[in-house]
C-alpha cells in the first residue's frame, strides 16, 4: 500500500481513471480474511485509491515490483499524514511524529542505513539466546496460566509473549513490563491507522510520551551504566554513519518494540490458528 503520492510514476497521469473504495483495511472482518477482498478487488483493478487510508493499494506484481525500484516513491508516510491535519491536529501529533522519525522504515537512503547499522549490529542471535532459559519459563508461564475451559489465544498469550521478551533484551524493568504491554498496543493503533476516535488519540499519545520517557531514561542510565542489554549496545555503538542521537536511539528502541510485537503476535496467532484448523480437518477425515 503506498501513500499519498499522487502523480508518482507508478500511478501516472492516468489516477483518476483508477477505482475508489472506503474500505477499511483494519476493520475486523477484513484482518479476519483479507485474502477474500483482495482477490475480489483484484477481478476489478490492480490499482485502487483507498479514500479511508488516502492511499494507493496496489495489487498486480508488476506494479509493486516497480513501486519497490521507484526513487520518487517514499517510504516516509508520516509527512503524507500531516499533510491532511489541520495545525492543532499537527501540533497534538508532534510528539508521535518525532518518534516516529526515528524509525528506519519511514526514512529512505542515507538515513535509513544510518538508523539501520547499528540496530543490525546490535540485534543478534547472540543477544538473543543469552535469553534463552528466561524465554523458556515466561512461555511455561504463560502456558500455565490459560484456563482449559477456555480462553483468548491473542490476549492471553500471543500478545503478552512477545511484548515481554522484547522488554528482556531491551532490558525493560520487570515492574514496566505490563505498561510495556499495553504501551505497545496503543502505538500500534497508531502506526496501523485503527486511531479514529478521540480517547483513542489520546490513549496513543500518551502512550507515546510514556515510551520516549522511559527509553530516554535508559539511555541516560545506560550511558552511565552499560550492561548487557540492545539499549546498551546501541548507546555504545557506531558506524561508519555515526553514532545515533538519543531521540534517534528513542526512535530506534520503540521501533523494535512494535516492529517485533505485532510481526510475533500475528505469526503465533496465524500458526496456532492453520494447526488447530488442520486438525480439525484431520478429525472430519477419520470420522
Amino acid at each position: 500500500m503506498l501513500g499519498d503520492v499522487a502523480g508518482a510514476p507508478v500511478i501516472g497521469a492516468q489516477a483518476a481513471t483508477y477505482p475508489e473504495t472506503d474500505i477499511d483495511l483494519v476493520s475486523p472482518e477484513v484482518v479476519a480474511d483479507p485474502h477474500e477482498l483482495f482477490a475480489r478487488l483484484r477481478a476489478e483493478s490492480e490499482v485502487w485509491w483507498l479514500r479511508r487510508h488516502k492511499a494507493w493499494l496496489l495489487l498486480g506484481y508488476d506494479d509493486v515490483i516497480k513501486a519497490l525500484d521507484d526513487e520518487e516513491l517514499s517510504t516516509d508516510t508520516i509527512t503524507p499524514l500531516q499533510r491532511h491535519m489541520s495545525a492543532e491536529e499537527r501540533e497534538r501529533f508532534k510528539p508521535a511524529r518525532d518518534l516516529l522519525a526515528g524509525w528506519m522504515i519511514f526514512n529512505g537512503p542515507p538515513m535509513h542505513t544510518a538508523l539501520r547499522a547499528p540496530v543490525r549490529k546490535a540485534f543478534t542471535p547472540r543477544s538473543v539466546s543469552r535469553l534463552e532459559a528466561d524465554i523458556a519459563a515466561l512461555t511455561d508461564r504463560l502456558l500455565d496460566e490459560l484456563d482449559v475451559s477456555g480462553f483468548d489465544f491473542v490476549e492471553r498469550f500471543a500478545h503478552p509473549l512477545p511484548a515481554v521478551v522484547i522488554a528482556y533484551l531491551l532490558g525493560v524493568p520487570h515492574e514496566r513490563h505490563e505498561d510495556f504491554k499495553n504501551w505497545s498496543k496503543q502505538l500500534g493503533a497508531l502506526v496501523m491507522g485503527k486511531v479514529s476516535r478521540a480517547d483513542a488519540w489520546d490513549r496513543a499519545l500518551t502512550a507515546t510520551h510514556d515510551l520516549d520517557e522511559l527509553f530516554s531514561e535508559m539511555i541516560a542510565l545506560r550511558r552511565r551504566e552499560p550492561g548487557e542489554d540492545l539499549v546498551s549496545t546501541l548507546v555504545g555503538g557506531s558506524s561508519d554513519h555515526g553514532e545515533l542521537t538519543d531521540n534517534q536511539l528513542v526512535g530506534a528502541c520503540s521501533m523494535l518494540l512494535f516492529g517485533g510485537h505485532e510481526t510475533s503476535t500475528s505469526l503465533l496467532t496465524n500458526s496456532t490458528r492453520h494447526l488447530v484448523e488442520i486438525g480439525r480437518a484431520s478429525c472430519r477425515e477419520r470420522v
